[in-house]
């Protein structure tokens, strides 16, 4: 159940900034690499109420240019999946039951409505500023309502909790595997989906969420919608028309085949779905684990 006092957004909003790993199909024939587009279906909550679905008014908005990292990508059993995150791969098929596993789901051969994953980022945080070299260690998963709920050493703040939702066009990769393979891999060299992570950096207009949670609850109603003036209409900014998300895709600036072409983010209208790879882009070799990895240098 999506909370009442929560927001559901598709990439419309004016002010985020969410990464995540890439998904390439690899070939069990010939060990090739291919992109997995994206489906224009993302979906990123901003959930601000209690246990009782009512408007927590302890939570607060993020920090300028605020960091933070949700799972961790050197990661490659279930049991070193960080707890809290609830990390979950689903296959969605129109004729069979959905097909949910913490890592890569298996069994199947079809994933017609697309092949999501899904987790909930950290939402305490201890004051810290963010550490590249220890990405999550200022924040940490609350246990309860209010500020009170989050772990002691993680109450200077308490913020919004995010649960982001990312959907992978997988069908045309049916026929290419049987229920015993694995063809998915992770931009970073991960088989397995345990590696899984959202990085986000805040990039929010000072004031805006404080004055919007308290009046925005469209929860999974979308009434009122997100251009309303009691969410983002009006003095508040108002959100992304689809000319403007389009003028704010954001070019390669690395000169790398990547089996992907710019701008053709989520293959509007084609089944070209980029080019064929040898390797993963970067220094990112396929490693299995089950212990963690460390960074290959180029």
């Amino acid at each position: 159940m999506i909370p009442y006092y929560s927001l559901k957004d598709r990439a419309t909003l004016i002010q985020l900034r969410q990464l995540m790993p890439n998904l390439y199909f690899h070939d069990p024939q010939n060990g090739s690499f291919i992109r997995v587009p994206e489906q224009p279906d993302h979906s990123i909550y901003y959930r601000y109420g209690n246990s009782k679905n009512v408007y927590d008014s302890s939570i607060q908005e993020f920090p300028k240019e605020f960091r933070m990292r949700a799972g961790d990508p050197t990661v490659r059993s279930q049991k070193s999946v960080p707890a809290g995150t609830g990390l979950q791969w689903t296959c969605l098929s129109s004729g069979n039951p959905a097909l949910s596993a913490v890592g890569f789901p298996s069994g199947f051969t079809s994933c017609d409505l697309g092949l999501r994953a899904s987790l909930t980022m950290p939402s305490c945080w201890n004051g810290n500023a963010f550490n590249a070299a220890s990405p999550s260690a200022h924040m940490a998963y609350p246990s309860g309502d209010g500020i009170q709920g989050c772990p002691v050493g993680f109450r200077v703040a308490r913020f919004p909790a995010i649960f982001v939702e990312y959907y992978l066009d997988v069908h045309t990769f049916n026929g290419l595997y049987t229920p015993t393979d694995h063809p998915w891999v992770l931009s970073m060299g991960d088989p397995t989906g345990y590696g899984f992570h959202v990085e986000f950096i805040n990039g929010w207009k000072p004031g805006v969420l404080n004055a919007t949670m308290p009046t925005c609850n469209p929860g999974s109603t979308n009434n009122p919608p997100l251009s309303d003036p009691a969410c983002f209409g009006g003095s508040k900014g108002g959100i992304y028309s689809a000319a403007q998300q389009k003028a704010c895709l954001l070019k390669p600036i690395v000169n790398e085949d990547v089996g992907w072409t710019y701008p053709k983010i989520d293959n509007s209208g084609g089944t070209t779905y980029g080019g064929v790879l040898a390797a993963l882009p970067g220094c990112n070799p396929v490693q299995g684990g089950p212990g963690p990895t460390t960074p290959k240098i180029c």
